[in-house]
């Protein structure tokens, strides 16, 4: 049983310039749950954009379906590697998820050409470099972040 100081006290003596440094060289352990829950929230909020703005400009409920399911399958498709290669120890998941995602891109423009009356090839080239640069984008934010979130 802790008969130690509370409130203010406490504070006082936990957070000392020793004790701040201990708890930061401890680290802060794994946890998927909180992972998963971080993913489910941006899975949401994505969705839900996509849902709203379909909702916003007052196209039908196929489209708001049609659009979620894409989000859904396409949302598999960058993940697929890192839940496949998990146990099997092949290096580099990131890289198989890229390319994954670079065909699905291209895959992707070129469907959109059929529906905008543009050339197949350069418009899955141009769906291919628009996500690319996103996730170029992306990872960099990420590299310049990391530890940030370790530290919160």
């Amino acid at each position: 049983m802790d008969t130690g100081p509370k409130g203010p006290e406490q504070l006082i003596k936990t957070h000392t310039p020793e004790g701040v440094s201990e708890r930061l060289k401890k680290g802060t352990p794994q946890s998927y749950l909180k992972d998963m829950v971080y993913g489910g929230i941006d899975g949401t909020i994505t969705t839900f954009a996509i849902v709203s703005g379909v909702v916003g400009a007052d196209l039908t409920s196929g489209i708001v379906v049609i659009l979620g399911m894409a989000n859904l399958i396409a949302g598999f498709v960058p993940v697929t590697p890192f839940v496949v290669l998990i146990d099997d120890g092949i290096p580099n998941p990131f890289l198989w998820s890229a390319i994954a995602t670079g065909i699905t891109f291209f895959a992707i423009g070129i469907f959109k050409a059929k529906v905008v009356s543009a050339k197949k090839i350069r418009s899955g080239i141009e769906t291919v470099a628009i996500g690319g640069m996103a996730a170029t984008m992306a990872y960099g934010i990420g590299w310049l972040l990391r530890g940030f979130a370790d530290n919160i």
